[in-house]
């Protein structure tokens, strides 16, 4: 026979069903958590390619006109070449106060400017 009683076994039986229950919550919450954190880490990563991006479109764009000088020697592409490169020290200043863009980025980005 056995040490534990009849009307022990359905008892702990429950409580070891609460239990996994129990668990099972902590589980998903702390699941739930990271996948949060995840996501907000995605959002971030696209908010800064998309904002590295319109500063590589610029640059390139500058290169194009400058290329486009040196082999036409056409004024208005050095006009252009020139507001290119101002444009490119906007999106500079835009891409540092972007919130998308951390303390430490931040000084990445300052140690790039001339």
């Amino acid at each position: 026979m056995s040490t534990t009683s009849q009307p022990a076994k359905p008892r702990t039986l429950f409580l070891l069903a609460i239990a996994l229950l129990g668990v099972s919550v902590l589980a998903t919450y702390l699941a739930f958590t990271y996948f949060r954190a995840s996501e907000r880490w995605v959002t971030h990563t696209q908010e800064v390619r998309a904002v590295l991006g319109d500063l590589e479109a610029t640059i390139s764009e500058a290169g194009r006109m400058r290329m486009s000088y040196l082999l036409s020697g056409n004024d208005s592409n050095l006009t252009e070449y020139q507001a290119a490169v101002s444009r490119i020290a906007e999106r500079m200043r835009e891409h540092e106060r972007s919130p998308a863009i951390t303390r430490r980025n931040t000084n990445i980005v300052t140690a790039l400017h001339p």
